[in-house]
């Protein structure tokens, strides 16, 4: 993998022989035959889109299911290598990123040389009773019981409601209700199991609150704030529902993404799995098959099909960007890097396509937004400058 990326290095810094230069731009070109859009993007645009390669190729190293499908072969030829980079491409459908501009201005400007470290799995349990646990450094195993159940810590940071005993849940019977929370901040993610063994990946500034036992109860009813992604386990007799500020959405058993940040002013939720009935405040309902989204808005429901699998790109390590407006990228960007943000000059016309690695520092994703020529950054503690 490095011999592809000190080829395209070379290429670029213009330091690769003729042969190495041939063997690059003939692959680049066939990939790209269709519409000849390699030959038509200038400098900047093609190292952008290589970019989105080698990070969606970084990404997918750690995913051996799919590179188990490529020969491992050594040593290998470079022409193999670039075969190899193509086909990891296809097979995820990988779209590569470029920018829609609109009268650029051009400036030397760019991201002060300072640190921000990338987010993690931080979050804050807080029990029934008020007590709150930080479990970014709580240590792994049990870490508290209530309601007939242990809450475990694994090692990978996964929190897991368990049954403590079939006695201590008879003693429970008949109880008010309990609630837990659990709360990521910016720049925090989380994965929890459910008292039910439903699973949920909390994105960051998201926060998810539920019952601490689901005996006893008709359904199965949990409100989010912020965005998270479910795989709910599947119970006939007792459905599933999501509370949102602004729906419910209700299921039996399925894996779905809901996005409701207060900051992006509409409600996103995508079905990834079985069927949902997506209710607005006003008890209108819709029904969602697999493949297909839908957007709660100034009061009303659209129904669009999308690639589900950009909607949890979070959940894989992955900002990804999908003809999106640099508001929102940069919104992403304040959430995950726990920075603020500050426009100098507007940009309603810029948008971008492709897919940035959420584990690169914060100087490594403004400075591949910034090759758009587009955008540049200042970087003051936390504070970030967007200015043309």
């Amino acid at each position: 993998m490095n011999e592809i990326k000190d080829l395209l290095d070379r290429y670029f810094n213009g330091t690769c022989s003729e042969a190495e230069k041939q063997n690059v731009e003939t692959w680049l070109e066939t990939y790209n035959k269709e519409d000849n859009e390699w030959l038509a993007m200038n400098k900047a645009q093609q190292e952008l889109w290589l970019n989105s390669l080698f990070t969606q190729i970084e990404v997918d190293i750690d995913r051996p299911g799919l590179l188990r499908k490529i020969p491992q072969r050594s040593p290998i030829r470079m022409g193999i290598l670039l075969k190899i980079a193509a086909t990891i491409i296809l097979l995820l459908s990988i779209g590569f990123l470029f920018f829609k501009y609109q009268q650029a201005t051009p400036t030397t400007a760019g991201p002060a040389n300072q640190e921000i470290i990338t987010g993690g799995n931080r979050a804050i349990l807080t029990l029934a009773n008020g007590q709150t646990i930080d479990l970014s450094h709580s240590k792994n195993g049990e870490i508290a019981t209530q309601a007939g159940l242990t809450i475990t810590k694994k090692t990978n940071g996964e929190l897991i409601y368990e049954t403590a005993g079939q006695k201590e849940i008879s003693e429970n019977t008949g109880q008010a209700i309990t609630y837990n929370t659990i709360s990521t901040p910016r720049g925090g993610k989380y994965q929890i199991n459910l008292p039910d063994g439903t699973q949920v990946w909390l994105n960051a500034a998201s926060s998810v609150r539920f019952p601490a036992s689901f005996r006893n109860l008709p359904d199965r009813r949990v409100e989010l704030s912020g965005e998270a992604y479910f795989e709910v386990t599947k119970d006939a007799n007792k459905p599933f529902i999501v509370v949102t500020e602004k729906q419910e959405t209700q299921v039996l058993g399925t894996h779905f993404n809901i996005n409701s940040y207060q900051d992006e002013g509409q409600t996103k939720t995508t079905l990834l799995e079985g069927s949902i009935r997506v209710s607005d405040k006003a008890n209108r309902n819709i029904i969602l098959k697999p493949g297909q989204q839908s957007t709660l808005k100034a009061g009303n429901i659209d129904i669009r099909n999308v690639d589900e699998n950009d909607a949890i790109a979070w959940k894989r390590g992955l900002f990804s960007f999908n003809d999106e407006n640099l508001e929102s990228i940069m919104r992403k960007i304040s959430r995950w890097y726990d920075v603020d943000i500050h426009y100098q000059d507007t940009f309603s016309n810029t948008s971008f396509l492709g897919n940035i690695s959420r584990s690169k520092n914060i100087t490594s994703v403004l400075k591949i937004l910034e090759k758009s020529g587009e955008v540049h950054f200042k970087i003051e503690g936390r504070r970030i400058t967007v200015m043309r």
